[in-house]
C-alpha cells in the first residue's frame, strides 16, 4: 500500500516530521545564544564581575543575549513568569517583531533573521569596539572590572 494512496495519513507524516525538525531548529538557536554568551565570557568581553559597558554600540543587544542565555540555560527557557515577560516585551520592541508569534507557544522568538542575526553582530560590534578601545589606550586591565573608558 503506497502512502500515495492515503493522502491524509502522508500528510500526518508530514507535519510530524516537520514538528520534529523545527523543535529541533529552536534547539538549535537556543544553544546559539548560550554558546554566544560562552564565547564573550571566554574572549573576556564580558564576565561575572564586569559590567556591560553601556556606551559600546552594541550593549542594549549584548544585555539582552545576557538575560535570555539566563533564561535558556538557568530557567526553563519558557516565558512563564514577569521577568520572562518583560524579557520577551523587550526582545520584541529591540528588534522590532510587533505582534509575531513563537514558533512554540510560550517561547521566545529566536528567528535566525529578525533577531540572532543583529544579536550576534551586536555582539561582535561590541567586542570590535572593546578592543579598539584597548589597543589605542583608552581601557587598561585596571579597568575592565568597572568604566571601560578613561
Amino acid at each position: 500500500m503506497l502512502a500515495l494512496d492515503h493522502p491524509a495519513a502522508m500528510y500526518e507524516q508530514l507535519h510530524t516530521l516537520q514538528r520534529c525538525n523545527t523543535r529541533a531548529g529552536h534547539w538549535v538557536n537556543e544553544a546559539f545564544v548560550v554558546r554566544l554568551w560562552a564565547v564573550l565570557e571566554a574572549h573576556d568581553v564580558v564576565d561575572g564581575v564586569k559590567s556591560i559597558d553601556g556606551s559600546l554600540p552594541g550593549s542594549r543587544r549584548v544585555d539582552l543575549c545576557r538575560r535570555l542565555r539566563q533564561k535558556i540555560a538557568h530557567a526553563t527557557g519558557r516565558i512563564n513568569d514577569e521577568d520572562s515577560r518583560r524579557l520577551d516585551r523587550e526582545i520584541r520592541q529591540e528588534f522590532r517583531l510587533g505582534n509575531q508569534e513563537s514558533l512554540f507557544s510560550g517561547t521566545f522568538i529566536l528567528s535566525k533573521d529578525t533577531v540572532l542575526g543583529p544579536m550576534y553582530q551586536a555582539c561582535r560590534d561590541d567586542s570590535l569596539a572593546l578592543l579598539d578601545a584597548e589597543a589605542h589606550g583608552y581601557v587598561t586591565d585596571a579597568d575592565l572590572g568597572g568604566q571601560a573608558f578613561t
